[in-house]
């Protein structure tokens, strides 16, 4: 009838897992997975560790469309994870800084892969562009002012300092 869908499936896998083990298929969403995998650090690692791990779940998760936040974490795709990369690096991000970025991303998906929750980790083929074949440039003066409407008065100082003392 055309009636059965990924949804409906899993329902009655986990109504049949649940009939014979006594425990239902655990099913999670991009979302809940690594806010999952976040509240797991919090007893694991220093709060400095998690406030980075949170600041680079929260930056994909922004980056994501809700609909593909609120998908099965089976279904995140490593093309995602690559427009993810590419998105980052045209918006100015150095190529380690992306490396960082995605550390905490990949973790939380080799952890779902030990947990049996997905078969394969779709950002372990995720390759960061070697230093150096970025080029690095300089803020251009729109940069500058977005910079220094958020800057404390200490690093306005700093920052219009290295702006005009610094190569060009």
């Amino acid at each position: 009838k055309g009636e059965l869908n990924e949804a409906k499936a899993s329902e009655y896998l986990s109504e049949i897992l649940q009939a014979t083990s006594g425990k239902p298929l655990a099913m999670f969403t991009v979302r809940e997975w690594l806010t999952k995998w976040l509240e797991q650090r919090k007893s694991e690692v220093a709060k400095s560790s998690v406030a980075r791990y949170r600041s680079a779940i929260n930056c994909f998760l922004d980056w994501l469309p809700e609909e593909s936040q609120s998908k099965n974490i089976t279904q995140l795709t490593t093309g995602e994870l690559r427009e993810f990369r590419q998105s980052e690096l045209e918006a100015g991000l150095r190529p380690q800084s992306f490396k960082t970025k995605l550390a905490p991303i990949k973790a939380a998906l080799s952890q779902a892969v030990k947990d049996r929750v997905i078969t394969f980790n779709p950002a372990d083929s995720i390759d960061t562009i070697p230093a150096d074949e970025f080029e690095k440039d300089v803020f251009s003066p729109c940069d500058l002012k977005k910079i220094l409407s958020v800057a404390s008065p200490e690093w306005k100082g700093m920052v219009l300092v290295g702006y005009y003392l610094g190569p060009h």
